[in-house]
């Protein structure tokens, strides 16, 4: 018995070095509720204090740590920072050493206007109320960095965005960073605060250094130049919400606003040498990761969202994640090379045996090639562009990595 003991205590510092920061949950979480952030005007002249929840990592020491803030999703109609999906986030990233956080922002429009056909103008303002706050939210953390230093932040790794209408407000934070660009619906920018807005926080940066993509899409890729903010995205092919090419979206059913998704994003940052990394759900409608969605493998989806962000914003930032580190027992992994490549690629499923399905799909959706999931290595050759490879494992989970053929 003692010296079984004595082996568990030997043993025990192999076990801790084995877990990684930012990659592996560690930690319990505090959370703190309705924080003052902000406060502005809403559409129907009200005004409104905006509030946010913060993550910690409980028993933490740790004294600068990176921040993410969420934003939620309901089409700027609806919705709260107590979002199933946000607060899923928002705890399983703090469980790995960051600090999260899942805002309130503005919600609604003029119900009249859209019937009377200015419902583009009613979303574009949407749009940027929601953005004005949350970059009144990042400014917030880093105005308590610099004075009172509650929250620990390391204000050099700010990350930003959210689901579905939270995704559009992180894609509009990183990348319409000048007047010019702001769309000519918006008459009033100056009176509105210009990019920044009026609601907080004034005199501090809400600069991010990346935007956090899922499902969302932008107003006009142009806003994207060269080496721009970096961005991971995630989208379901099918979506029938927010599309995953270009397409309209609709307020209370009525189409109001050609939009580009993640698809059409990821052309444009491949075209900008801007840093991207984006994982298609083929075949999957709006936010499956969602449960108020209703997707019935939606724990599956958040799992796969969860450790694609990790390991991208791990790579992005923090360190470059090992063999050993991006192979988890729940979610295999493959790999592919060489990738660039001019002619083609050989791929390799790790753990095959553990493989369902392997597909092959062009930038927009096209199913290219299906491959055998019991073959080891497989060369494959296929003309310039970018494509997408996909594995379904059998335990519901899936992968997907992008190959670009010059």
């Amino acid at each position: 018995m003692r010296s079984i003991f004595i082996f568990i205590l030997l043993f025990i510092p192999f076990l801790l070095q084995s877990q990684t920061r930012f990659l592996d949950s560690l930690f319990s979480v505090e959370i703190q509720s309705d924080i003052l952030y902000g406060n502005n005007t809403n559409y129907d002249g009200t005004s409104q204090d905006l509030f946010l929840d913060v993550y910690f990592p409980s028993g933490d020491t740790m004294e600068q740590r990176p921040l993410i803030v969420f934003a939620h999703g309901g089409s700027f109609l609806a919705g709260s920072k107590d979002n199933p999906s946000m607060v899923a986030l928002c705890t399983r990233f703090a469980q790995m050493g960051y600090v999260t956080a899942s805002i309130n922002y503005r919600l609604g429009v003029d119900y009249f206007e859209v019937l009377g056909g200015n419902g583009e103008e009613e979303f574009t303002y949407a749009t940027l109320r929601g953005t004005h706050d949350l970059r009144a939210a990042i400014r917030f953390f880093r105005k308590d960095a610099s004075t009172e230093n509650l929250y620990g932040i390391d204000t050099s790794l700010i990350m930003a965005g959210g689901s579905s209408a939270g995704a559009f407000m992180g894609l509009h934070a990183a990348y319409l960073d000048r007047l010019e660009e702001v769309p000519e619906e918006i008459a009033d920018i100056e009176e509105l605060g210009g990019i920044e807005g009026n609601s907080g926080n004034e005199g501090y940066s809400s600069e991010i250094n990346a935007a956090i993509n899922l499902c969302g899409a932008i107003g006009d890729t142009a806003w994207i130049e060269s080496g721009d903010t970096a961005l991971v995205s995630v989208h379901g092919s099918e979506d029938q919400t927010v599309p995953f090419g270009t397409g309209n979206v609709e307020l209370f059913g009525i189409p109001v606003a050609e939009v580009h998704g993640s698809s059409v994003i990821e052309q444009k940052t491949t075209q900008t040498f801007t840093t991207h990394q984006f994982m298609p759900f083929w075949g999957a409608d709006h936010v499956p990761y969602d449960p108020l969605a209703g997707a019935s493998e939606h724990e599956a989806y958040m799992d796969s969202t969860v450790y694609f962000l990790k390991t991208s914003l791990y790579e992005y930032f923090l360190g470059t994640v090992t063999s050993s580190d991006a192979v988890p027992t729940v979610e295999r992994d493959f790999v592919v090379y060489p990738n660039p490549s001019r002619q083609g690629f050989v791929f390799a499923a790790l753990y095959a045996d553990d493989a369902e399905a392997v597909r092959v799909y062009d930038l927009y959706g096209k199913l290219i090639k299906k491959l055998s999931p019991e073959k080891e290595k497989v060369k494959i050759a296929l003309k310039r562009g970018v494509y997408f490879i996909e594995v379904q494992w059998k335990n519901h989970t899936r992968t997907v990595k992008k190959v670009m053929i010059r």
